[in-house]
């Protein structure tokens, strides 16, 4: 059985969020927009691997953040019929994971025993240097940043966070983006009604930066601090502001 913990709904691995995506192509080159997949041997702290998956998001994606700890860099490309991943790694298993049209095809398959994956949903480069962050959505309304602070102080009571480690996906993608030098952020914001995914284009966010005390203070269900509420068209300006 695999390691990976299964998605709770089918495009929950690798989706890229197109709303997102626009916003961060109109303020930054293309080449220094990218998403990061660690990979990591189950109950092994560090990354064996940083993963540059190509889709909508890494197509143009020329530029990575050097590894503190000389963890490789992989690109692949499954999705075609010239399967490519360079460079070849003997750490990770490249015949069974090119059977596979996505890697979190093997990731969640029985062939699978013993590798999990994260990722970092969006990383890009800025004047100030290496940002990225999570993304995240709620779809009652952020109508203040009170508001959005009470909403976000319940992430803990996400099935993602019931299990015995909490929040230990979000502790490795910190961990991921310290060793890259990359300063990470939570970027939450709110959908169009409760049913589906839309992103409310036109309303508000809450963004903060990611640290150990900002995770165990979301644990145990209190909320962020020093966080900065605005528009979600804006949420680019307010990590350059941070």
């Amino acid at each position: 059985m695999s390691p990976q913990t299964k998605p709770s709904y089918p495009s929950q691995i690798g989706k890229i969020e197109h709303e997102v995506l626009k916003i961060l192509n109109k303020n930054y080159i293309k080449e220094n927009i990218g998403n990061v997949i660690c990979l990591f041997r189950k109950d092994v702290s560090d990354p064996i691997a940083y993963i540059i998956e190509e889709n909508d998001l890494n197509l143009n994606f020329k530029n990575f953040p050097q590894s503190a700890k000389k963890i490789p860099t992989l690109e692949i490309n499954l999705s075609s019929s010239a399967k490519r991943v360079k460079p070849a790694l003997g750490i990770i298993p490249l015949d069974k994971i090119k059977q596979y049209s996505s890697l979190s095809g093997f990731m969640l398959s029985n062939e699978n025993t013993e590798f999990i994956s994260i990722d970092i949903d969006y990383i890009f480069k800025t004047n100030k240097g290496w940002k990225g962050f999570e993304f995240t959505t709620f779809y009652m309304p952020f109508k203040s940043k009170e508001v959005a602070e009470r909403l976000i102080s319940k992430m803990n009571r996400r099935p993602s966070w019931k299990g015995p480690k909490g929040a230990r996906a979000l502790r490795n993608i910190l961990t991921c983006s310290q060793d890259l030098k990359v300063d990470l952020f939570l970027v939450a914001a709110n959908t169009v009604g409760s049913v589906g995914t839309e992103i409310d284009i036109d309303g508000n966010c809450y963004v903060f930066k990611l640290s150990d005390q900002q995770i165990d203070n979301l644990e145990k269900g209190e909320p962020p601090i020093n966080g900065n509420f605005g528009k979600f068209k804006d949420f680019c300006k307010i990590i350059e502001d941070f």
